[in-house]
Parts: C-alpha cells; sequence; structure tokens
C-alpha cells in the first residue's frame, strides 16, 4: 500500500465533521501545483542566477526557523516513523 493510498484509508476513516481540515489542506495542495504558482522565465532565471553564484551565503536553519517555524518536513518524520499510524489506530477504535 502506497503512503497515498495510506492516506486516502485515514481521510475516508475521519467523521464527516473532522475531514473539513482534511479537504482543505488536500484542495490547497492540489491547488499549489496549478500554473498559478509555477515560477516564471524570469523568476526561474533569477533562481538560476542565483545558485550559480560562487561564494552563496544561505541563512542558518534556525534563523529561519525563527522566522518561519519549524518546516513541515520535519513533522512528517514523526509520521514517517509510524506516528499517524498510532493515532489512525486510535481514532479507528
Amino acid at each position: 500500500m502506497t503512503v497515498l493510498d495510506q492516506f486516502i484509508s485515514f481521510a475516508k476513516s475521519l467523521p464527516s465533521d473532522r475531514r473539513g481540515p482534511v479537504e482543505d489542506a488536500m484542495t490547497a495542495m492540489m491547488d499549489s501545483f496549478g500554473d498559478a504558482y509555477a515560477f516564471t522565465a524570469s523568476e526561474i532565471g533569477e533562481i538560476d542566477r542565483r545558485l550559480a553564484e560562487p561564494k552563496a551565503e544561505y541563512a542558518l536553519r534556525e534563523d529561519i526557523e525563527k522566522l518561519l517555524g519549524t518546516p513541515f518536513t520535519s513533522l512528517s518524520q514523526s509520521a514517517s516513523a509510524g506516528g499517524w499510524q498510532q493515532n489512525h489506530a486510535q481514532m479507528v477504535t
């Protein structure tokens, strides 16, 4: 079973009054793959220019987290370790 299959199973098992936030998040995620969020040629050129800088400087991870919060990928690490399955099992039983 793929992660997508697992997620669909999880979402379908939610009570109807708790599906709204999941559906909203999935809609936002699907929308983010649309043309409205695609980079323009100018933006791609700027990204390429910045990546090509020989002495590029980047912000420290801690500084970025202070500004933006914990990255989503950090949260998903606990889910990939089985965290969501445990929560899912508690909800279903």
